[in-house]
């Protein structure tokens, strides 16, 4: 399905006319907006490495995944809007990247027994064995001491130079508003991450709860006040 799909995107930039009616869509958007192709094929990389990769060794590895599996998504939306025509595209790429992989971390850490049901983990192992966590405790769906305070390392204290510490977070410059909803409920996430003791086996934390007129109204009051802006 994913090869089927690779071969349709090509036909959009060929010229030619893809056959998945959705696709014609799409052709039509890329051709109306000047979308690139690669943020395409990085996503199309990535979900190809889920068939094959289940385990990510350190935070390289899982980084470089999001890389392929996030980003793009960003840069796709950024192209969409026409924000990427500037002197600062590279500043606003940088942003995007650091936002996009924020979040997609902040999934992996609320839906760590979701994954593994499906044959995967992406805790880092090298995290793993730091706090003494194997993957029988992750089968057991243990919150002992070790498990949470590998949920800990990683969804709230890693390096400050890494983007995972990032998650949801921009810099004092991007005050648009629908950058600063997706940051404060990244950041809404990790929140109830925290308050649940980092215990991500036994009672998913999620927003869903969360309304969205709630999370657009607080990301209303940050992009005018600074005070409000995520931390």
């Amino acid at each position: 399905m994913l090869a089927n799909l690779e071969r349709e995107i090509g036909c959009i930039y060929s010229g030619e006319t893809p056959q998945i009616l959705e696709l014609r869509a799409l052709a039509h958007t890329i051709a109306e907006r000047g979308l690139s192709n690669q943020p395409f094929l990085d996503l199309l990389d990535a979900f190809r490495q889920d068939q094959r990769k289940s385990r990510y060794a350190d935070w390289a590895e899982l980084l470089d995944y999001c890389r392929r599996s996030a980003n793009p998504v960003g840069r796709l939306v950024l192209e969409t809007v026409g924000e990427l025509g500037g002197a600062d595209a590279g500043r606003k790429i940088a942003l995007s990247d650091s936002i996009c992989t924020g979040l997609q971390l902040a999934n992996f850490w609320q839906d760590v027994a979701k994954d593994f049901a499906l044959g995967r983990i992406y805790i880092p192992a090298d995290a793993m064995a730091r706090h003494g966590v194997d993957e029988a405790a992750i089968a057991r769906g243990e919150a002992r001491p070790g498990s949470a305070a590998c949920s800990r390392d990683c969804a709230i204290e890693p390096s400050r130079s890494s983007p995972r510490e990032r998650a949801g977070r921009p810099d004092r410059e991007a005050a648009e508003i629908p950058i600063l909803a997706f940051a404060i409920a990244g950041q809404e996430l990790l929140r109830r991450i925290r308050e649940a003791g980092f215990d991500v086996f036994h009672r998913r934390p999620e927003i869903g709860n969360l309304p969205i007129q709630k999370i657009l109204a607080k990301a209303a009051a940050a992009r005018w006040i600074p005070a409000f802006r995520p931390k």
